[in-house]
């Protein structure tokens, strides 16, 4: 095997810390280390000459740690520094920076640094004299940079990497290390084939030239694709003006369209390629799924890079859509900035105004598809924004005016009106505002449990009424992970499709509602909410999975929408934190088995290498968690379990042979949840790294 092809890994250790030395088991050679951090003990490390250090010079060798914050070294050492008060040594180690990104739960916000002198001062990230209190609460925020693209993430209290993290330490407080600092969930769970950079793909892809640029041999099979499936999901273009205007590209040429039309269309293709259903083993000219789906998505992100300040429907709907195509790429972070752009552009074009428009056939038909489009882009952004713990960029529903789409809802009406699938839209911007509702009132503010446990019983009445609301063809099962009666074959396909992504959607807030509820203190003494919570909570957990699972057995289409992955995840994820407790919880005899069938949907998906890694993950934590009810152990607040000792280092192995960073899950963005309590104040600062 060439050394190029191998996985690079971080330099050799040549020396341990003091307590791992003495008890004689690995030392990863950070500062603090994986075994002094499972202790929440001091790491020291003892030099050649005697004098104990606070970090490891070698550390410093690390790749991709240097950028994870703002050396103090740079920063001047007036005590006024809002970001710093005191000095810190030049040889402190960049790993200890990098170890920042994980929220120690009793540390609040304040961390330690080792000053020259050997003095430890304090880093405030809020700046200097504000006021942090401590906290026994998991904070679930994870800033740290990803090693395949050099960029800073932040994931924050409602993302699926924080809760992953804490499923797979068992339910332990303190934090989890993933053996380097190559190997965080947010590098290991990033996909790197679909970020290439922007002015790398324009270099790649330079503007079509010729007929054959457009693939018209193809096209339609993948727009055909697009149209049968996720389409239906959002509905957001007419097949036949789509059509009929790539028609005109495929006989005109570049002359016919603009940059933006032109981005769209490579974009609908590759979102086609990738969702639509292929044979086992299937080529198209010559190439797969995902080669087709990913050099259609370069080609559309090189001409993006173009857009620059054109504001215009196709360029909102392009970055719509390659928001969709990263999202089911599980990529979040990618897909949080293209959602981004598509809000940005929207907004700029006044598309969240209402719009009156009366001259021409064509004027009114444009108004409908920015009605379309913008509660498209509206809904999206809100569930982006939850799944990565991240600030939405919305602002107050007061500015967005515009009108749902008016449907068809009986054959006699007349006028301007949608066809039915188009209802869904409104549903999806309700539960996206219930979703936006659950964020700021459960996860963001400075609540306590008892104002929590009043705003989940609201929330839970209006979702309640949500679903209420919708048709009876189209409403989910609350109770039941049945997707419908026989009685569904004779309805369209349209809403066999829908009643689908209504149901996983309407699970899984009920989840990050009821989720908010949970952490290890409320599992060491628990109350009567507490024990409300957990149920529900648990109960949606497994309706999810069990819908996900049914239905990846009978609908093969439902099997190419990739994330839906996320959401048996994020479900298996809150079932293992609580199966490493020891509480009481509805069905605990059917944990490992609804784990089990997670499991097998990953695997069914292992097309994806999201899906493979956490596959992996997985296996690890179930395993873990069989060894435990093995041995009548359960995770306890200090715990050290030789067990759970021996599992982190068969982990932190397993994941150095990755090439690739468990830590940098762009799944993360995958699960909307993740920290189990009130915030902390310090969180209420704006996010520097969004």
């Amino acid at each position: 095997m060439s050394s190029s092809s191998r996985t690079r890994r971080g330099p050799r250790t040549p020396r341990a810390c003091e307590i791992c030395r003495i008890k004689k088991i690995k030392c990863d050679g950070l500062m603090p280390c994986h075994s002094c951090r499972f202790r929440e003990t001091n790491c020291v490390y003892t030099t050649h000459t005697g004098r104990p250090v606070q970090s490891t010079p070698i550390a410093q060798n690390y790749p991709t740690t240097g950028n994870s914050m703002p050396s103090t070294t740079s920063i001047s050492s007036d005590t006024d520094s809002p970001l710093i008060a005191g000095s810190r040594d030049p040889q402190t180690s960049p790993a200890f920076t990098d170890s920042l990104s994980f929220m120690y739960p009793d540390t609040s916000s304040q961390y330690s640094i080792a000053s020259e002198g050997g003095i430890m001062s304090t880093f405030n990230p809020l700046g200097h004299g504000a006021d942090v209190q401590p906290t026994s609460k998991e904070l679930g925020q994870v800033l740290d940079t990803n090693s395949y693209t050099n960029n800073i993430e932040f994931h924050g209290s409602s993302s699926t990497i924080n809760f992953l993290q804490l499923a797979e330490r068992g339910g332990h407080s303190s934090p989890l290390d993933m053996g380097s600092v190559q190997q965080s969930l947010v590098s290991c769970l990033h996909n790197p084939a679909v970020d290439p950079d922007e002015s790398e793909c324009s270099q790649r892809y330079p503007l079509p030239q010729s007929s054959a640029d457009y693939f018209p041999e193809v096209a339609m099979r993948f727009i055909q694709g697009y149209f049968d499936g996720l389409h239906y999901a959002q509905p957001l273009l007419y097949k036949e003006e789509f059509l009929s205007r790539c028609q005109q590209l495929w006989l005109n040429g570049r002359s016919s369209c603009t940059t933006s039309f032109l981005a769209l269309y490579y974009a609908v293709l590759g979102f086609g390629a990738l969702t639509m259903v292929w044979a086992e083993d299937e080529l198209v000219d010559g190439q797969g799924r995902f080669e087709w789906s990913r050099k259609l998505l370069e080609k559309s992100r090189a001409l993006a890079g173009r857009l620059c300040q054109t504001t215009d429907l196709e360029s909102v709907q392009c970055f719509l859509f390659l928001a969709k195509i990263c999202q089911n790429e599980l990529s979040p972070h990618t897909a949080y900035i293209y959602v981004g752009r598509a809000v940005r552009t929207a907004l700029a074009m006044g598309l969240n105004r209402d719009c009156a428009r009366k001259s021409s056939q064509d004027s009114v038909e444009l108004c409908m598809a920015q009605t379309r489009t913008w509660w498209a882009v509206y809904s999206l952004e809100i569930e982006i924004s939850f799944s990565l713990g991240r600030p939405d960029s919305l602002s107050h529903d007061g500015y967005h005016t515009r009108p749902f789409p008016r449907v068809h809802t009986r054959p006699d009406e007349s006028g301007n009106l949608e066809p039915p699938e188009v209802g869904i839209i409104e549903y999806l911007v309700r539960l996206a505002r219930l979703t936006r509702e659950i964020s700021t009132k459960l996860y963001c503010p400075l609540a306590g449990t008892p104002s929590k446990t009043q705003a989940i019983g609201e929330i839970d009445l209006k979702l309640d009424g949500w679903l209420n609301s919708i048709p009876s063809a189209l409403r989910p099962t609350k109770n039941s992970p049945s997707a419908g009666s026989l009685e569904l074959t004779r309805q369209p396909a349209y809403i066999r499709k829908q009643k689908l992504v209504l149901g996983t959607k309407y699970h899984n807030v009920r989840m990050l509602l009821h989720a908010s509820l949970i952490d290890t203190a409320s599992v060491q003494s628990p109350s009567i909410d507490f024990t409300g919570s957990l149920r529900e909570c648990v109960q949606s957990a497994r309706l999810t999975i069990e819908l996900v699972y049914e239905n990846y057995c009978h609908h093969e289409f439902f099997r190419t929408w990739w994330f839906n992955t996320t959401y048996a995840i994020f479900a298996s994820t809150i079932i293992l934190f609580v199966a490493n407790q020891n509480v009481e919880a509805p069905e605990k005899h059917r944990w490992q088995e609804l784990i089990q069938n997670a499991i097998e949907i990953l695997g069914v998906m292992d097309e994806n290498v999201v899906a493979r890694k956490a596959a992996g993950i997985m296996k690890g934590c179930l395993d873990r968690l069989k060894r435990r009810h093995a041995s009548g152990t359960f995770a306890v607040i200090g715990d050290e379990n030789p067990f759970d000792m021996m599992f982190d280092e068969r982990m932190m192995e397993l994941q150095q042979s990755f090439p690739f960073d468990v830590a940098s899950w762009d799944g993360a963005g995958i699960f909307p949840w993740a920290n189990f309590g009130p915030s902390n104040p310090s969180e209420q600062t704006p996010d520097p790294g969004t």
